[in-house]
């Protein structure tokens, strides 16, 4: 049963990216207060998940972000938001630590996450299927993504700045 299958589901309109899963059950407001009670979860089935270990992994996505996510805890949650020089949103990250792993959710049907430069391919972004030519086509999409990334920016400076 998927949450579209309650009488009272609406559906997102066209364009957002949540096609195939609840956008609410008809009052937003209510919903939300239970979820902040903790009394209620969210439908993210059609998402799929990056993730990142290591131990500097919230240290490096602190870097990239607006918010100070550095003091994240286990078990903690945060909203960041990925900012161009000039100050405008580009990417909105989602970001959840169990204490080994952090875990980014990715939108629905590419290879894009909200980190700028990474990109998901294979078993991480296809919790369905897990075959080797769903790895193989989306290791595809990632690699011409990742590309395209790098050809819309001077490659030697990201470089420089890596090292």
């Amino acid at each position: 049963m998927s949450s579209l299958d309650r009488s009272d589901a609406i559906r997102p309109p066209e364009g957002i990216p949540d096609q195939g899963v609840a956008w609410h059950y008809g009052d937003p407001h209510r919903e939300q207060r239970t979820l902040i009670e903790g009394r209620a979860t969210v439908d993210l089935s059609n998402r799929g998940v990056v993730t990142i270990t290591g131990a500097d992994r919230i240290n490096w996505l602190h870097t990239l972000t607006s918010q100070h996510v550095e003091n994240l805890q286990s078990g903690e949650s945060a909203l960041a938001l990925i900012l161009s020089p000039n100050g405008h949103v580009e990417h909105e990250l989602h970001i959840v630590d169990d204490g080994t792993t952090a875990w980014l959710i990715v939108e629905p049907g590419t290879p894009k996450t909200a980190i700028p430069g990474v990109f998901a391919c294979g078993d991480v972004m296809d919790h369905v299927y897990r075959q080797a030519v769903t790895a193989a086509g989306t290791g595809c999409m990632a690699a011409l993504d990742a590309e395209r990334f790098l050809a819309e920016r001077d490659f030697a400076k990201l470089q420089e700045a890596a090292e």
